[in-house]
């Protein structure tokens, strides 16, 4: 069953692919990690022009033109947001296939043993009552 159900996923999510905009999918790019990206790996141009077309000297080092940090600050957040293996798409290796199954045992197991009380309770209800 659990077989037929990751298909049953995986099935389900190339449908979902195919009705995508390219902007929405996961591309070669996107798919690869990047690097940890600081604050100090960006180093700023050493001058600009501003809006006049003058050339303006930097006071600071880290002080950039509006548009320049709007790019850097957007590129940044991009990079930092993306997630090197989300747990869904990898695969399973063995140790985490053979816990997952524990757990469904385990699951099953108490599962079975709660309807099994309850079927005795409703039996024993049903023996006082004939009882009465």
């Amino acid at each position: 069953m659990t077989r037929e159900t990751e298909k049953a996923k995986k099935k389900e999510a190339k449908e979902q692919l195919k009705n995508q905009k390219i902007w929405d999918k996961n591309t070669a790019t996107s798919r690869a990690p990047l690097r940890r990206v600081k604050d100090s790996d960006i180093q700023p141009a050493d001058d600009y022009k501003d809006a006049e077309g003058k050339d303006v000297k930097r006071v600071s080092a880290y002080s950039y033109n509006p548009s320049q940090s709007g790019y850097i600050q957007a590129a940044m957040h991009i990079a930092r947001s993306r997630v090197q293996f989300p747990k869904e798409s990898r695969d399973l290796n063995m140790q985490e296939f053979i816990d997952q199954k524990k757990e469904m045992f385990h699951a099953e197991l108490a599962y079975k043993n709660v309807q099994s009380e309850i079927a005795l309770l409703e039996h024993k209800k049903g023996e006082r009552q004939a009882a009465l």
